[in-house]
């Protein structure tokens, strides 16, 4: 829905307390990109599988190799080795939450449901368990009630991950909350300044409400606060012509034009600013064809 704040990803990297939810953060901690960068899935599988053939009781190994199988897309596979790691493991160490999250990666929304039920009675304050329940109610149609929950998980993150901010933001928009979408996005971008990715998913926000101020706004803030201010600058002359404010909008543009080519041949030269450049020259023609 917002782009960059519309993705949802699996992993978060809040930390949890070291033995109980050791399983449960690797659930959420490992990433694709992490992964592959010690070796393929199927490398990671394969080394998991033998460290489990030297220690067959290891609940553990059993649990880790799950998030492998996981993270390679394999959601049988992984509530297989779910099914082994409950079988040996003493005590809850989460896995009850991998199995949710392979269920849902499956479809299987109703029983994702109801292991994340079961699990966040035994431990109410979760903030991943939380954030997953929430995805499962979206999916299953209940954006109000996932709105609430991710919200209530939010408030328990001492320092949310920007994924999460933009997740919360496009619940609350999915229900018409898009103020509370915004004060979201305030607060988050007032504790982590300099996160561009806020500010664009904030205009984005406003432009679908059509609150063309509002974005104007916005920008004319995060210009003022960054040091490289030329995608910007695009990005508010881009407002201006969606509001129908043309002439505005090529006055922004020749003056994002005169910023670019005065920048130095090196600055200028770099692929970004070019792109950008070529953005501008195409903008102004565009628009002056259309409105001398």
């Amino acid at each position: 829905m917002y782009g960059a704040c519309a993705v949802i990803p699996l992993k978060t990297r809040q930390r949890c307390r070291i033995g109980l939810f050791l399983c449960v953060t690797l659930a959420f901690e490992l990433h694709r990109s992490e992964v592959l960068a010690h070796g393929t899935s199927h490398e990671l599988i394969e080394s998991a599988s033998r460290k489990i053939a030297l220690r067959p009781e290891d609940a553990s190994l059993y649990l880790r190799r799950a998030v492998l199988h996981l993270d390679h897309g394999d959601w049988l596979a992984c509530l297989l080795d779910v099914d082994e790691a409950e079988l040996r493991q003493v005590r809850d160490t989460g896995a009850g939450l991998v199995r949710a999250r392979a269920l849902s990666v499956g479809s299987r929304f109703e029983e994702a449901k109801a292991v994340l039920e079961k699990f966040l009675a035994a431990h109410p304050d979760h903030a991943p368990a939380m954030m997953e329940h929430a995805r499962v109610l979206r999916a299953l149609g209940r954006k109000e009630d996932a709105a609430k929950e991710f919200g209530r998980a939010m408030s328990r993150v001492p320092q949310p991950e920007p994924d999460q901010v933009f997740e919360l933001a496009a619940l609350l928009c999915a229900v018409g909350r898009e103020a509370e979408a915004l004060a979201a996005i305030d607060r988050a971008m007032k504790a982590t300044p300099g996160v561009p990715s806020f500010v664009e998913c904030a205009v984005k926000i406003e432009m679908d409400a059509r609150n063309f101020d509002g974005a104007l706004r916005r920008l004319d803030e995060a210009i003022r606060a960054v040091r490289i201010k030329e995608p910007l600058m695009g990005r508010r002359a881009a407002v201006l012509a969606q509001a129908g404010r043309f002439p505005e909008s090529i006055s922004a543009w020749r003056e994002l034009q005169a910023r670019l080519s005065a920048l130095p041949d090196a600055e200028r030269g770099s692929h970004s600013m070019a792109s950008l450049l070529e953005r501008t020259r195409h903008a102004i023609g565009a628009l002056t064809s259309l409105h001398p």
